[in-house]
């Protein structure tokens, strides 16, 4: 995900796709990007205050991570997130998660190799993009790996 944050522009569609673990090939996700930002403004952007993912901010010159994230929070994570100061904002979007989509043969040349990158000719993507929605839009399923709510919201009976 680092060199997809890196170099994908303003515009472009950026596919996820389930590797050894969730399925290797299988669309999880496809997004148009719409804007990008570094974290320090998304973390001060009104409009995205109360994302999970939104825990990356500025002390003294340099990112932390808000005592109340939840996910990546280990430190080969953080390193990780933080390899590249930039966020993709998605204009349009579906997420398929546990409900990931086989490609079959149709689409099976945009899937990379291995855990890397892929372009594929505009020429392409439009016939990509109209099927991949034809599936579903926005979120279509539920995560692999879903957080569990907050310990100030469990309530305990007994």
């Amino acid at each position: 995900m680092t060199e997809i944050r890196k170099r994908a522009p303003v515009s472009s569609w950026v596919a996820g796709y389930g590797g050894k673990d969730f399925g290797h090939g299988k669309l999880i996700y496809l997004m148009q990007v719409k804007e990008v930002l570094t974290f320090e403004q998304y973390f001060g952007d009104r409009r995205f205050m109360d994302r999970l993912d939104n825990v990356y901010h500025k002390v003294n010159g340099v990112y932390q991570q808000v005592p109340s994230a939840r996910a990546h929070t280990k430190d080969k994570e953080k390193k990780h997130d933080l390899s590249e100061d930039r966020v993709l904002i998605a204009s349009r979007f579906v997420y398929f998660g546990t409900n990931k989509i086989d490609l079959g043969k149709l689409f099976s040349d945009f899937v990379p190799s291995a855990r890397s990158y892929r372009n594929v000719d505009g020429a392409q993507i439009d016939g990509f993009v109209s099927w991949a929605f034809s599936h579903g839009s926005s979120i279509a399923g539920t995560p692999h790996k879903p957080l569990l709510p907050p310990s100030t919201t469990l309530v305990q009976l007994g």
